[in-house]
């Protein structure tokens, strides 16, 4: 697919974009606290109006609040269930990461959307409440994360799960990162092996690959901060205050997981990527490296699609597609636990 195709709108969104008024003159940079009232008292309460109809009625679902231990600090953490259990009891667990540039975002924003997944999946839902930069720099956040699997596993059955049915790490955007960091970490860590080992990734919009951190060798095919680097959505000179704000060295793999170099011990992994997404590249990239590697891989591209269209925009109909590929891949990645 050529780069014009990539980033061109189809009518839809592109009649959408240019009804948006464009932002005031103002640096990337702008303070946290603004930023999350802004996401919590605007963005959040637009994105729920759009979700509560397809919730389930409340007797569908359990809900369970919890505080994890982690070095330093407690992590809240939900879990979300089917209230009718799956015929032989036990239920697959799906640990749920958000985005948000690592300094924004909380399990609350993804609560609803929880419901939803736990019932057509099936599933044991895992939400997880990390610490958010710059107050909690990295590694903190990743950490807590780390230990919300670690403890999400050691105590499956108490959750209705079984990690041998099925153990995915799903994350949007910042979360993709921490997702993909977490599955690169557990591979060598003899707590996941056998029956708890990590049986899919599911990365959406995934943040990859510091800017600054690109590898002489992808140099030529890593372009999209560039041809997106004044994009709706997110831009590149915000992604790099996300970066800043975060704290961890560009070339640490476990900042920038792209560049892990060994990808074949990782699980089945189904990507998700926006055209119009300073991140592009990093994502196609990524997924082209998994296949080489030998890793069972999918990736969807939604060509002029701005970062997180599909909850700014979620009645068009590739925000739509976006959220039925989204569906089918969790279930493309369990599949792959039952079909071994």
């Amino acid at each position: 697919m050529q780069t014009s195709d990539l980033v061109t709108p189809d009518p839809e969104l592109a009649a959408l974009y240019a009804a948006c008024p464009p932002p005031p003159e103002r640096p990337a940079e702008r303070p946290t606290a603004v930023v999350r009232e802004g996401f919590e008292k605007i963005f959040m309460p637009f994105v729920h109006a759009n979700q509560r109809p397809f919730l389930p009625p409340e007797s569908a679902y359990i809900v369970q609040r919890h505080d994890v231990q982690s070095e330093g600090g407690t992590v809240p953490v939900r879990t979300y269930r089917p209230a009718v259990p799956s015929p032989d009891q036990t239920l697959p667990l799906v640990l749920w990461l958000h985005g948000g540039g690592w300094r924004v975002g909380n399990i609350e924003f993804d609560d609803l959307l929880m419901k939803i997944y736990c019932v057509e999946f099936g599933a044991c839902m895992v939400s997880v409440g990390y610490r958010l930069a710059p107050e909690h720099p990295f590694p903190t956040g990743l950490n807590d994360c780390y230990a919300v699997l670690k403890w999400a596993v050691f105590n499956a059955s108490n959750l209705g799960a079984d990690p041998a049915k099925g153990l995915v790490l799903w994350g949007q955007s910042a979360g993709g990162n921490l997702a993909a960091v977490l599955t690169h970490r557990a591979a060598s860590d003899p707590f996941f092996t056998h029956e708890r080992r990590i049986t899919g990734l599911s990365l959406q919009i995934p943040v990859l690959l510091h800017p600054n951190a690109v590898p002489l060798k992808y140099k030529d095919r890593l372009r999209s901060y560039v041809e997106n680097e004044d994009a709706q959505g997110i831009s590149a000179a915000q992604m790099r205050n996300c970066y800043d704000k975060y704290s961890g060295a560009p070339t640490y793999p476990e900042v920038s997981p792209f560049l892990r170099e060994r990808l074949e011990s990782l699980p089945p992994t189904y990507v998700q990527v926006c055209g119009k997404d300073p991140n592009r590249d990093e994502g196609i990239v990524y997924a082209e490296r998994l296949r080489e590697a030998g890793v069972p891989t999918r990736i969807e591209i939604y060509p002029g699609a701005i970062h997180g269209f599909h909850l700014q925009f979620p009645d068009t109909a590739l925000a739509q597609k976006f959220e039925k590929d989204a569906r089918e891949g969790i279930r493309w990645l369990l599949n792959q636990r039952t079909t071994k």
